[in-house]
């Protein structure tokens, strides 16, 4: 099937401590290769990312992909400062779209409580979405060589997404990129505290669930 490029991508990412600051910095990729790609952005930045913006636009403008960024729990996404900004009171918003969400434990419950409101599929962690990361390069996490290892496998996810993939497809490549990262750290010139950043990868993958619609793409 032919997928015509003026989509509409919503994404989240607030920045109030070093985790969100990652997730800040590693979705400009992201934003990036949904506009060469022709799609239309909105982008729900640091201070936006709060319920009133959210909704908002979910109503007016109908993303087919929103990617959600932040902490999270079984039931809550949590926007800028720790406010929910994902749970049951807004599900109903998000019908009729894909979801990424790269937060810790969504998709225990709150990843099949979108689908069962009418989310088409749901990508997303069932326990904690593990970042690891070099002391020395917080101030610039995008030459963060170790937090390479667990963000470029989950980035595939949207990446693939935004290529015309099936929900299902985009979970096996990020998966796949993951074992490939975890062969990186198992080879014999693998950086050190290597043991330490597989095990992150392999428990984000391990945790990585598709929820509704297998076939579901943008």
């Amino acid at each position: 099937m032919a997928h015509s490029s003026n989509k509409t991508i919503l994404f989240t990412r607030p920045d109030y401590d070093l985790v969100t600051n990652y997730l800040f910095y590693w979705t400009t990729k992201l934003l990036k290769e949904a506009t060469d790609r022709g799609h239309g952005i909105l982008d729900l930045e640091s201070k936006k990312a709060i319920p009133k913006e959210l909704n908002g636009r979910l109503k007016k403008m109908k993303p087919e992909l929103c990617v959600i960024n932040g902490h999270g729990s079984e039931t809550t996404i949590y926007g800028y400062d720790n406010e929910p900004l994902v749970d049951a009171s807004n599900l109903h918003f998000l019908k009729g779209t894909i979801m990424y969400a790269r937060s810790c434990s969504t998709g225990a419950q709150l990843g099949q409580d979108c689908v069962d409101a009418g989310v088409l599929a749901y990508i997303g962690y069932s326990e904690k979405f593990w970042l690891c990361y070099d002391i020395e390069k917080t101030h610039h996490p995008l030459e963060d060589k170790i937090a390479n290892y667990v963000m470029m496998p989950s980035n595939q996810v949207v990446v693939s997404l935004l290529k015309g993939k099936s929900a299902a497809e985009a979970t096996k490549r990020s998966i796949e990129y993951s074992k490939k990262m975890m062969k990186e750290l198992m080879s014999s010139d693998a950086p050190e505290g290597a043991s330490d950043m597989l095990a992150c990868v392999f428990t984000n993958m391990k945790h990585q669930v598709c929820l509704g619609k297998q076939d579901a793409s943008i």
